[in-house]
């Protein structure tokens, strides 16, 4: 992609893609990443394959803690309070002064949250130049890890299978 963008002279955005790896090619020189936030937040087979209820769909709420979204569904708010509790809140324009059931409900709330953590993500990436990003992206990984691991089971199943967990052991590696 870097040599993509060298050769045309034209930014290149790297589109749907995670937050660590979105980061970690910013970080080698592309000009920037997409999330899809305006996409289907999470699609599973069973939506089509169930007679009723097959539109219960997943919502998504980003864990800066964690470097990613974590997905709940949309009507079980007390899956998104126990999780948004155990990582202590959120402080954030769009959350401050709600209860976790009033964000957990509102969808208008989380996507404007998503929206302010990526932007916050990426300026706070881009304050550091060269190396200092890929040291910065690495404790962050190391953290996701760490978080990810540290989260009981009897609120979110361990997620040392999950993809998002390897591709962040795969990026540490790499880094």
């Amino acid at each position: 992609m870097v040599n993509l963008q060298k050769y045309t002279g034209k930014p290149v955005i790297a589109l749907k893609v995670p937050i660590p790896l979105g980061l970690a090619l910013i970080g080698k020189g592309i000009h920037g990443f997409s999330l899809g936030l305006a996409s289907i937040d999470y699609f599973d087979e069973q939506y089509i394959k169930e007679e009723k209820d097959s539109f219960n769909l997943y919502s998504k709420f980003y864990f800066p803690q964690v470097l990613s979204f974590l997905t709940y569904p949309k009507k079980d708010t007390f899956a998104f309070e126990q999780i948004y509790s155990y990582f202590g809140g959120c402080n954030c324009k769009w959350c401050v002064g709600k209860t976790p059931i009033e964000i957990g409900t509102g969808d208008k709330g989380i996507q404007l949250h998503n929206w302010q953590m990526m932007l916050e993500e990426v300026d706070k990436f881009n304050q550091y130049e060269g190396d200092e990003r890929i040291i910065y992206l690495k404790k962050r990984v190391d953290n996701a890890l760490h978080n990810l691991d540290s989260i009981p089971k009897d609120i979110i199943a361990s997620q040392k299978n999950t993809d998002y967990y390897k591709l962040l052991k795969n990026l540490k590696k790499i880094l």
